[in-house]
């Protein structure tokens, strides 16, 4: 999911009888990018209960990410008329700092904000996806659509 990996490998010719025993680590430290963020995994998205199966509730999991609304939207008064529930709320957040409403949201390399407001104009049901990324800081050209 967007790595960037770089691999400096030099085999050297031998033996027929020989055998490469190759073990790799993670490294502590990412020296190709400095994006900051975090990959909210598989295991993660399949097993966390969610109000609603609101798959956007998962970004709170990430460092420096402030919600805006609750996992059902927000409620808002509607005079003598009663309360709806804004259901575009549900990708507002604040993230590494920034303002809220600012975020890009992208599936599968595509933005899902609307162009007016910024709101999340469509929020995957829970089974539709594998992992995510969230993104705080230094976000690239490729996924950095919004402030």
């Amino acid at each position: 999911m967007q790595a960037q990996v770089r691999i400096d490998a030099v085999l050297q010719v031998g033996q027929t009888s020989q055998t490469v025993e190759i073990t790799a680590e993670t490294p502590l430290l990412n020296t190709e990018s400095a994006t900051v963020s975090q990959v909210i995994e598989n295991q993660t998205v399949r097993e966390m209960p969610l109000n609603g199966r609101n798959i956007m509730n998962l970004v709170a999991l990430s460092p420096g990410v402030v919600p805006q609304a609750s996992a059902a939207g927000l409620t808002i008064g509607n005079g003598n008329a009663g309360t709806a529930t804004v259901t575009t709320a549900w990708g507002n957040y604040q993230i590494g700092g920034g303002m809220a409403n600012q975020n890009s949201s992208l599936l599968d390399g595509s933005a899902i904000n609307q162009a007016f407001g910024n709101a999340v104009a469509l929020v995957p049901a829970q089974d539709t996806i594998q992992e995510f990324r969230v993104s705080s800081q230094n976000v690239g050209v490729d996924s950095g659509r919004s402030s």
